[in-house]
């Protein structure tokens, strides 16, 4: 494993959100710091939490919190423009 593991910022956070989100529909704070983690982000909870929940403000993204972490969706308006979307497979 390298030493020199790469930053995270808003980017990073909002990249692996929408690449979880087209994948599965959803996705949570856990999911996002998981998947950045695996790709050997310098990732903490504090940045992918204060990322997420910019993004859902700013983006206007629904979502809940289950008492343990939040999960997050495209708001309805946004899947009915997704539907003609192609199925993006990133793997």
């Amino acid at each position: 494993m390298s030493h020199l593991l790469k930053s995270v910022g808003k980017l990073q956070v909002r990249q692996a959100a929408d690449h979880l989100i087209l994948t599965h529909g959803v996705t949570t704070t856990r999911e996002v710091y998981d998947y950045l983690a695996a790709l050997e982000y310098d990732v903490e909870w504090k940045d992918v939490f204060y990322w997420m929940d910019r993004l859902a403000y700013e983006d206007d993204w629904e979502y809940i919190c289950n008492g343990n972490r939040r999960i997050y969706r495209y708001s309805q308006e946004e899947d009915s423009l997704l539907s003609w979307m192609p199925y993006l497979n990133f793997n």
